[in-house]
């Protein structure tokens, strides 16, 4: 795999805004939807509590899931996970694959486009969250050469699309290019703990610790209502570090501090818990 950390979109092409009476283009996602899908070439079978999917290669299934703990089974592994109603739904990642998000300018003129920023990133968590914005473009659906406006003065516009992992190798024509990215399945993505490291900050570890073992009972909570009161604990706890004199900090603790709160945020965002 080749650049895989920073990487330039090579097949975004200049488009341009055609401008009209109507907008052409709308959301095709409902964030409160949830979506298996089948990026492989092949035909898999994934068990969702009592149901079984039967996907075909490329192809997905949406549905909305009641607030509480629910149970993915796939390839012979399993993980319990809770939702809430408070949360945007989003892609349940059964097969550990990778995911992209691209956002693509239309500009009238090309020199519009320095106004806007054109950027990609990428995951391949359990939860691929759809977050504030819009999935302008969904799995397997080609963005539009052209799109319109009813605003004449608009003069560009974002626009987001995501890519299941081969479909985003076959838009950048390099199938090789995550031969050396590091790969999940299902039982990796269980998380027990987290590292709580040793601070020279007094303060820093009083906190750190103090998160570690809300974290703990966050992930074992079984009751999805609970899940998210533990939850809440954790984020109300993890508010304590910004009270800290940034001077305070040394330059040593900064990076393990980030670390720890990069992890912390990572296992909040998952909502899973271990079986």
């Amino acid at each position: 795999m080749k650049h895989f950390t920073f990487f330039i979109s090579l097949f975004i092409v200049a488009l341009s805004v055609a401008l009209s009476s109507c907008d052409a283009l709308n959301s095709n996602t409902i964030r409160e939807l949830y979506y298996l899908d089948n990026p492989t070439d092949h035909t898999i079978v994934i068990k969702l509590d009592e149901k079984e999917y039967s996907l075909e290669p490329q192809t997905y299934v949406s549905f909305k899931l009641p607030s509480g703990l629910h149970k993915l089974t796939y390839d012979g592994q399993s993980i319990s996970f809770n939702t809430s109603d408070k949360a945007h739904a989003g892609i349940l990642n059964a097969t550990g694959s990778y995911y992209f998000t691209e956002l693509i300018a239309y500009v009238v003129q090309e020199k519009d486009r320095d106004n806007y920023r054109e950027s990609q990133n990428y995951s391949n968590d359990f939860f691929i969250q759809q977050g504030n914005s819009d999935w302008s473009y969904f799995l397997y659906e080609t963005p539009e050469n052209v799109i319109t406006t009813r605003n004449r003065k608009e003069v560009g516009r974002l626009v987001s699309k995501i890519f299941s992992e081969q479909e985003f190798l076959t838009a950048i024509g390099d199938p090789n290019y995550l031969d050396d990215a590091p790969r999940m399945s299902l039982d990796q993505y269980k998380r027990t703990s987290i590292t709580v490291p040793e601070f020279e900050n007094e303060d820093l570890n009083v906190i750190a610790n103090n998160i570690a073992a809300l974290l703990e009972e966050f992930i074992s909570e079984p009751d999805g209502d609970k899940m998210i009161e533990k939850r809440n604990q954790v984020m109300q706890a993890s508010s304590a570090i910004s009270e800290i004199p940034s001077y305070k900090i040394s330059a040593a603790d900064r990076e393990p501090l980030h670390t720890f709160s990069t992890e912390t945020s990572a296992i909040l965002m998952k909502n899973v818990r271990i079986q």
